[in-house]
């Protein structure tokens, strides 16, 4: 961003940034395999262990929440 004199400036950050620990953020702020992984888990859980049923609601395929379980699996080692 350029100022009026033609010199080069940096804008800042956003106040609520400039004044959050960073401790705090970082605990905010996971892998998101981990966040996909609870979203699905959880639809599985609400819609009674109905795979289909889950993966409607969810807007992917049912082969999809299979495999990705699956490599969820072998990633935690099962």
């Amino acid at each position: 961003m350029t100022n009026n004199r033609g010199t080069r400036q940096t804008p800042s950050p956003p106040a609520e940034a400039a004044t959050a620990p960073a401790e705090a953020a970082e605990a905010t702020i996971r892998p998101l395999w981990q966040v996909e992984k609870e979203a699905i888990e959880a639809a599985i859980r609400i819609c009674g262990g109905n795979i289909p049923k889950a993966a409607a609601y969810l807007g992917i395929s049912a082969s999809t929440i299979y495999r990705k379980r699956s490599a969820w699996r072998a990633r935690e080692g099962y």
